[in-house]
């Protein structure tokens, strides 16, 4: 052989191929997976019409949720304005 390969060194290289590709599935995929849809389901359940409201201050996060999202409406325009207008003059 002029590259030292044989066709039993070919095979244990694709057992151990598929060996790996099995265990990285059921290790890393079908957790993640799992994970991955639950955060689906989670952002499907909030609530919509509280996302799309503008200008005034309410929780938008569902309301069985671990962590409660508030939405406080500011102006930075303004105040990046304002600041600006201080250190100007």
């Amino acid at each position: 052989m002029p590259l030292n390969i044989n066709l039993q060194q070919i095979l244990l290289h694709a057992l151990n191929f598929v060996i790996l590709f099995g265990a990285m599935y059921f290790l890393l995929y079908k957790p993640v997976k799992s994970f991955m849809d639950s955060r689906k389901a989670h952002y499907e359940k909030m609530d919509e019409d509280a996302n799309n409201v503008r200008g005034e201050e309410r929780v938008i996060s569902a309301t069985d949720s671990k962590v409660k999202v508030l939405l406080i409406p500011t102006n930075e325009e303004l105040m990046i304005a304002m600041d600006t207008a201080s250190l100007v003059g």
